[in-house]
């Protein structure tokens, strides 16, 4: 029984002092202590804390504070173009970008992706998508041999226009780009997310 008091007592002791420490290093941190969370814009409270399953990649879509895509995942899409006359694409990795969601137009936008990814000089650019709410039922299996049909939360995401920083202009899916000689157009693109929370 002493035994264990003494361990007890020696676990106690370094938890405290564990924490102790912990709290001194937080309290010491500029960026913990004077750290305030961005508002969030537009309508992207309607997205806050919605976490989507990209189908295609099977990656989650996280929409987190401050605007911006959650590093939970690594969730990206692969852009279908055609860069001169050669079929192309670009994969675009979604965490950590900032988005926009306009809920009167359905319109979600991811920004300003860096231009490592895009691959067209130094140009950022925004990928603007319309997401269409899919009206389907998905048939299941009662306990008393029954079925039922039930609506899945799922929504097709479709490319509608893109936004290059150099010039801010919309340029709508399927309208050629021309930038230094080259000519890039953007193909139709559309993925399938479902809702799981």
């Amino acid at each position: 029984m002493k035994h264990l008091v003494g361990r007890l007592t020696w676990g106690l002791l370094m938890a405290l002092s564990l924490a102790a420490c912990m709290d001194r290093e937080f309290d010491q941190n500029d960026e913990y202590t004077n750290s305030q969370s961005i508002p969030l814009v537009a309508d992207n409270k309607l997205l806050l804390s919605r976490i989507y399953i990209i189908n295609e990649s099977k990656s989650y879509l996280w929409f987190d504070l401050n605007n911006e895509v959650a590093n939970f995942s690594k969730p990206e899409l692969t852009l279908p173009l055609k860069e001169g006359n050669r079929d192309s694409y670009r994969r675009i990795p979604l965490r950590g970008l900032l988005y926009e969601y306009h809920d009167t137009e359905k319109e979600l936008t991811f920004k300003n992706i860096p231009s490592q990814f895009i691959q067209i000089g130094d140009e950022q650019l925004s990928l603007v998508f319309k997401l269409s709410p899919l009206d389907d039922k998905e048939q299941v299996f009662l306990p008393n041999g029954q079925t039922a049909k039930i609506a899945k939360k799922r929504y097709m995401m479709t490319l509608i226009r893109l936004r290059f920083s150099s010039d801010n202009a919309d340029i709508p899916i399927g309208s050629k780009y021309k930038y230094r000689g080259v000519e890039y157009d953007f193909l139709p693109f559309q993925t399938e997310l479902t809702l799981i929370n």
